[in-house]
């Protein structure tokens, strides 16, 4: 049977099988002749499925025909089909391999960019939600409301300026505070000048009053703010300035009179001042300097503490051996402190306590361990990696959320911490209104402060300008 005969047969219908002599024929005539087998598989693939060609080893025969009939119709021609296929199925495989190979290389990439990119970037969100979180947008000015309950912290609201004692008394240590009781003021009319909200200026300066509570743990406002640093950070001259003003600095509360410069917080929040207690303070001590104050950051005992214990503790140089057997503790009872010289670790707890002790000295050594403390601050932010100090800031500002105030955008704070993060904290210049600038006495009260003629002027001026 020849090609074109099982063609004719193709044609008309007939199938290869196993059911006739013709059938088997045709069958075996396929599987030996390549082009038949794939004219077969051209126009008959639908039929396919339900009969499989058979190699001529494979093929049963009727008992009508006999094997050896079988072989002599077989062609002697080697069969070249199944080396075809394989030919055909090189292309698929390497098709695979490399649909593999691209698979794996995308899922790489992918991972390397979960790894490396991803935790930044969340870390980066974090960030601005935690300093989203502790800005105090200004407040709208209301009307002056005077409660009917007094503020937890005592003071004295004079309304007009007492003068100076002609010989002001110098005590040889730190009185204990005592509580005056407060009379029922109402607060002057005196204009009280309103802050501005401000984006502060790519580059430009900027003068931020930081601001230290006495509120302890679960403690209610209103609290008095016994650290007041004036910070002014030039970012185009990597340039930064602290101020200490002592707490009982007598200074004009604009609407409130004259009183310790401390109490101008707890007097903002007891008489619900309209630009707010913290905004008071900022326009208190602006007044006080003859300069604008942009911001104000507000930390009370247990943000400073989870602060420092968020970036792992602190260096500190401690200039001399401190004593002090009756420190007064978080619970109000009393504790003994005591820091031999040298250089300290310190966690948040330790730090607070170094800050705070002052009676082996004074108030004014006091506010010199504060500028310390913040100095170590910042240098311990600086000697981390870049990485760990993305995951170490988002930890501290994490720890602080709850616990700080700011009136500083987050767009401009990020942006300000971004600016200085290359500056060198020993070259941070550090000022103090300390013993030799100010008398004591003002009035009745000798433990007030006033600064000597120009003192605070010449301060002010190395504030703001470098010094040769």
């Amino acid at each position: 049977m020849d090609c074109g005969e099982v063609k004719h047969l193709l044609d008309h219908g007939l199938q290869p099988g196993t059911q006739t002599a013709t059938k088997v024929h045709i069958g075996f005539h396929i599987a030996r002749c390549s082009k038949c087998y794939d004219y077969y598989n051209t126009h008959f693939a639908t039929k396919k499925n339900s009969e499989h060609i058979l190699p001529a080893s494979q093929i049963p025969v009727e008992s009508n025909i006999r094997g050896r009939e079988a072989e002599s119709l077989a062609p002697q021609a080697p069969l070249d089909v199944p080396e075809s296929r394989e030919e055909k199925q090189l292309p698929l495989i390497w098709g695979h391999m490399l649909w593999y190979v691209g698979m794996g290389t995308l899922i790489g990439l992918c991972l390397l960019v979960a790894f490396i990119i991803v935790p930044p970037f969340i870390s980066f969100l974090n960030i601005y939600d935690n300093v989203q979180a502790m800005y105090v947008p200004p407040a709208t000015p209301t009307a002056t409301v005077v409660p009917t309950q007094r503020p937890r912290t005592q003071i004295v609201v004079p309304t007009t300026v007492p003068s100076p004692s002609l010989e002001p008394v110098v005590p040889s240590v730190n009185p204990t505070p005592t509580h005056t009781p407060i009379p029922t003021p109402v607060p002057v009319s005196t204009p009280i000048p309103q802050p501005v909200a401000q984006i502060i200026p790519k580059q430009e300066p900027v003068t931020i009053l930081l601001l230290g509570s006495d509120r302890r743990p679960a403690e209610p406002e209103p609290s008095r703010t016994d650290t007041i640093v004036v910070a002014h950070i030039d970012p185009q001259q990597q340039r930064v300035a602290l101020l200490s003003i002592p707490r009982d600095l007598w200074v004009e509360v604009p609407g409130y009179g004259y009183t310790r410069i401390n109490a101008a917080n707890v007097l903002g929040t007891t008489y619900n001042a309209p630009q707010g207690s913290r905004n008071l303070v900022q326009t208190t001590v602006s007044q006080l300097l003859g300069i604008p104050i942009d911001h104000y950051v507000y930390i009370d005992f247990v943000g400073f503490t989870g602060a420092i214990d968020a970036i792992g503790g602190i260096t500190v140089s401690v200039q001399k051996e401190l004593y002090d057997p009756q420190f007064p503790a978080m619970d109000y009872s009393y504790m003994t402190a005591h820091f031999l010289s040298g250089p300290q670790r310190m966690d948040g707890t330790q730090a607070l306590i170094y800050s705070r002790i002052r009676h082996t000295d004074n108030d004014f050594a006091r506010m010199r361990r504060q500028q310390q403390v913040l100095l170590a601050i910042l240098a311990e932010l600086r000697g981390q990696h870049t990485f760990d100090t993305l995951q170490q800031t988002e930890a501290m500002s994490t720890a602080l959320r709850n616990y700080v105030e700011t009136n500083i955008p987050p767009d401009t704070l990020i942006e300000l911490a971004w600016s200085m993060k290359d500056m060198n904290p020993e070259s941070v210049e550090l000022y103090v209104l300390d013993e030799t600038m100010i008398t004591f006495g003002v009035g009745g009260d000798q433990w007030a402060i006033l600064p000597r003629p120009g003192m605070l002027e010449m301060l002010v001026d190395r504030l703001q300008e470098p010094q040769n």
